[in-house]
């Protein structure tokens, strides 16, 4: 269940981050191309980032718990300050291409720290089975997150609510996974 909100969060930025930056900085489409893509840039980095997390974590003898919390409550926090930024009638294409990027990095590196968290609960002969059921269920996310984003943002008329929307998802998933025991 604690994936749902990553796969949520992939797909809003994925579908949806060309539209916010469009709207808020007034550029047009084709201008806010370049800025959103740094998401899709940042993941490139975050992803090596992740893994690196999870080798250092693991040579501590330390779980991937924290880890994952830590950088999902990082994330939460950044797409929250998007939501303010937007808000609050910002608009500055640097500040947004930013905060994008910032968003894109600990994303990613969280998604392969609870990937990684999986694979350590999963018992070896279950490994993939465990991974598929982790896909079945974090697909929920990506069923649902252009759908409801995009009705929150026609019923709104702003971005505002839907980001917090995805940022109170990801403090949702840190829940669920701290109460996972050991």
């Amino acid at each position: 269940m604690s994936a749902i909100p990553i796969l949520y969060t992939l797909w809003f930025f994925g579908f949806w981050v060309l539209l916010v930056v469009s709207e808020a900085s007034k550029l047009g489409i084709s201008g806010a191309a370049v800025y959103a893509g740094f998401f899709g840039v940042a993941n490139g980095v975050g992803y090596v980032a992740g893994g690196k997390i999870c080798d250092y974590s693991s040579a501590r003898g330390f779980g991937r718990k924290t880890p994952y919390i830590v950088s999902c409550l990082i994330v939460a926090a950044l797409v929250l300050a998007l939501a303010a930024y937007i808000g609050g009638g910002g608009g500055d294409v640097l500040v947004l291409g930013i905060l994008i990027f910032c968003i894109g990095v600990p994303f990613a590196a969280m998604q392969t720290v609870h990937m990684t968290f999986t694979s350590d609960l999963a018992p070896p002969k279950l490994m993939g089975q465990a991974f598929g059921m982790w896909n079945l269920v974090a697909e929920v996310g990506a069923v649902i997150s252009p759908v409801l984003s995009g009705t929150i943002r026609d019923l709104t008329g702003s971005w505002t609510e839907a980001i917090v929307l995805n940022g109170a998802l990801l403090v949702v998933s840190a829940f669920l996974v701290f109460l996972v025991r050991r």
